[in-house]
């Protein structure tokens, strides 16, 4: 005898009232891989705060450090008064890509969500680049939108479910 499990995508959900919006759950899912390639490429978790001593007294160490500073402050998600999420890049990044699906004429469910782990890890690269060249890992809000923009254009070739 065989058993068919039938298991929804992640992004293929209606909220209910007061329930988690399909903006918050793509900005988690940034979150989620961002934080995973700074593990990746750093070898270490992701730094909020000032390095401690032994790195401090250590120069490569601590380069090391402010790229992972400079790259963890991308996560940060910042709340309203209401509970809504104030624009940072995973609001963005969640805003755009809807917008993109819209474009696409696609729903949320028809985009793998290793298509989304690729579009982050690919903008990671980007952001990890200018980072490297002792730069933001962005100029501006523009310049990241235009990225995820093209990210998208370039994923959802292969990241189409249907």
């Amino acid at each position: 005898m065989t058993h068919a499990l039938a298991i929804k995508h992640p992004l293929d959900f209606t909220p209910k009232n007061g329930g988690t919006t399909l903006a918050e759950v793509l900005a988690k899912f940034f979150n989620c891989f961002w934080w995973e390639n700074i593990k990746k490429r750093y070898q270490m978790s992701p730094a909020f705060n000032n390095p401690p001593k032994e790195v401090a007294a250590d120069q490569t160490k601590l380069i090391d450090y402010w790229q992972v500073h400079s790259m963890s402050k991308i996560l940060e998600v910042k709340f309203d008064a209401n509970g809504g999420m104030e624009p940072g890049k995973p609001k963005v990044f969640a805003e755009t890509f809807i917008n993109e699906l819209n474009t696409h004429s696609m729903q949320p469910a028809d985009f793998s969500v290793r298509g989304i782990r690729n579009m982050v890890t690919r903008l990671f690269s980007i952001a990890a680049a200018n980072v490297s060249q002792g730069q933001q890992p962005w100029p501006d809000n523009d310049t990241f939108v235009k990225n995820v923009k093209d990210v998208f254009a370039e994923i959802q070739k292969v990241a189409r479910l249907k």
